[in-house]
This record gives structure tokens, sequence and C-alpha cells, in this order.
């Protein structure tokens, strides 16, 4: 993690159709390619992404909130909560 990850750099941009990109400009993240179709649905203030259904984004003014938690990994869960701004 860290100012220059991908994870830190990543970037939604999100078409009237119904689809979405997704991408980063970080360390490394050339690495991670990614062609598929990727869809997206609003519910009131919920966005939900094809990739994880599960787990929508949060709208809220002009960021979008996303919290998620990993299987239990010898007697931990690990949450991240990862928050996107407007441009």
């Amino acid at each position: 993690m860290g100012p220059s990850s991908c994870v830190s750099n990543s970037i939604i941009s999100f078409s009237k159709d119904g689809t979405y990109t997704s991408g980063s400009n970080g360390a490394l993240c050339d690495l991670k390619t990614d062609t598929s179709i990727k869809t997206w649905r609003r519910d009131g203030d919920q966005i939900f992404l094809s990739y994880a259904p599960q787990s929508p984004l949060i709208l809220s003014g002009d960021k979008l909130t996303q919290t998620t938690s990993t299987p239990l990994q010898g007697g931990i869960i690990y949450t991240f909560v990862f928050v996107y701004k407007s441009k």
C-alpha cells in the first residue's frame, strides 16, 4: 500500500450504458490487466459492480465508499474500506 500503490491510484469511470472501466497508474499496476466487460447498476445510494455485487459502493455527495472483508484466515478477518472521490 502507500501513496503510489495501485489501490491508492484506482480510478472507476461509469458510462450511461451501465458499463464501467477501472484502472490504476500506481507502481506495477500494468501487471494487472482485465479486458472483460464490467457492468454496474444503481439502487438508491448503492452502486453494485459486476465484479463484487456482494460489496456495493455507497454514494454520499461526491464520494463512493466500499467496505469488503476477507474470509477468516488463521483466526483473522481483514476488512478494507475503499473511498473514491469524484473528479
